[in-house]
């Protein structure tokens, strides 16, 4: 096994201090199955083989938007973002191509792109090494940009508790100096843009991530919480409070979680 730790069960320990492992019971079985001997082997040899298929999707790729850059796929949306500064997003359902008449970005700012997706797809940024980042409806024609975040965004953490077709409500954003801003980007316009936090290293943020947890009942809405993790190269760094993201960084000035 690559990992026993993995498929090890805790147990009790002589030492009040020392912690014990005995390997599961399954881990036989398991590597029965690995090697192709347990039961129905062959049947789970087939279904694993057909996990991924390759299918024409009947789009032709045209060459004259240049080499794809960078791309961010979510619900049933795929998005590219090309050399020559186009931002495409295609529904793979209808297989409607929006955005392939004219270029969004400069071809220098396009080499360096960096493309993020909501979850639900009707959200999309696309951040450039300049500084200059751009909010990217599902209509790409309408894309705007985001002229009160000027820094390197390199993470995105979107809301996905929150967020609807009109609204992105609270995202994190995490920059190529260690900072964290808040943002929230309503109508196609960020209305409010705020540096919450700063790791103080100069590292930049590889992932930003967070989950929200709503108060229990109506009108406590001061026990709102939200858990974030935070990436660097070296470190990852947590952080928990709330119920704003304003509070939940000021207890965190001294020392990062």
């Amino acid at each position: 096994m690559n990992d026993p730790l993995e498929h090890w069960d805790h147990a009790s320990s002589a030492f009040p201090n020392e912690t014990v492992y005995t390997p599961a019971p399954y881990v036989a079985e398991e590597q029965r199955w690995q090697d192709g001997e347990g039961p129905g082997a062959s049947q789970a040899s087939t279904d694993k083989a057909q996990v991924f298929q390759l299918e024409n999707m009947g789009y032709s790729y045209m060459n004259e938007l240049g080499g794809i850059r960078c791309m961010a796929a979510a619900r049933k949306t795929l998005m590219l973002v090309t050399e020559r500064g186009f931002v495409l997003r295609w529904n793979v359902e209808t297989g409607e191509i929006d955005g392939d008449k004219d270029p969004i970005l400069r071809p220098n700012d396009a080499a360096a792109a960096r493309l993020f997706l909501d979850p639900t797809g009707q959200h999309a940024l696309v951040c450039c090494e300049s500084g200059d980042n751009y909010y990217v409806p599902p209509t790409v024609r309408k894309y705007r940009p985001l002229t009160k975040v000027k820094a390197v965004v390199t993470s995105v953490a979107w809301n996905r508790a929150r967020t609807s077709s009109q609204s992105t409500r609270e995202i994190l954003l995490g920059t190529s100096r260690g900072q964290i801003l808040e943002c929230v980007i309503d109508g196609g316009k960020d209305k409010a843009t705020r540096e919450v936090y700063d790791l103080g290293t100069g590292e930049g943020i590889v992932g930003v991530d967070f989950e929200y947890f709503p108060p229990r009942s109506r009108g406590q809405a001061n026990q709102a919480r939200f858990f974030v993790l935070v990436a660097t190269a070296t470190r990852y760094y947590h952080f928990t409070g709330g119920p704003t993201f304003t509070e939940l960084f000021a207890a965190y000035r001294t020392t990062p979680g």
